[in-house]
C-alpha cells in the first residue's frame, strides 16, 4: 500500500473526510441533473435568487449545506432529493455508468447521454462498467 492509500484510509477514518465527501457528491449529482434537464447554472441561481458566484461554489462542493438549500437547489435542477444512509463497508470505489444503463434503483434515471455518479458496488450485474 502506497503512501497516499495510507493517508486516504487514515482520513476515512474522520468526520471531516466524510462531510467533505458528502458535500462533492452532491455537488456531482446536482450537476449531472443541471445535465439532464438542459439548465445551466445562470438559471438556477435566477430561479432561487441567489448569485452566480454561489452557484459557482454550489457545483464545487464548496458549500457547508443544509437540507433546505439541498432540496431547493435540487429542485430548482428538475430534480428531487433523496438522503440515504449506507453501510460503513460499503464500497469507497466509484464508477461512471452510462445514462441509459437501465439501472432501476436511481429515483430519475437519465434519458439522455449524461452519466450517474454511483458506487462500483451498486453496479456489479454485468452490464459493465463506463470508464
Amino acid at each position: 500500500m502506497g503512501t497516499l492509500d495510507k493517508w486516504i484510509q487514515e482520513e476515512g477514518k474522520k468526520d471531516t473526510y466524510w462531510v467533505e465527501r458528502a458535500k462533492l457528491d452532491f455537488a456531482f449529482s446536482l450537476e449531472n441533473q443541471r445535465r439532464r434537464s438542459g439548465k445551466t447554472s445562470v438559471a438556477i441561481a435566477n430561479a432561487l435568487g441567489v448569485t452566480r458566484a454561489y452557484i459557482s461554489k454550489v457545483f464545487r462542493g464548496d458549500v457547508n449545506f443544509t437540507i433546505e438549500s439541498m432540496v431547493k437547489l435540487a429542485r430548482a435542477s428538475g430534480g428531487v432529493l433523496s438522503i440515504r444512509i449506507l453501510p460503513q463497508a460499503a464500497s469507497a470505489e466509484w464508477a461512471t455508468v452510462p445514462a441509459n444503463s437501465g439501472l432501476t434503483h436511481l429515483v430519475a434515471p437519465a434519458a439522455n447521454s449524461c452519466s450517474t455518479i454511483v458506487k462500483l458496488k451498486d453496479y456489479v450485474d454485468g452490464r459493465g462498467i463506463a470508464a
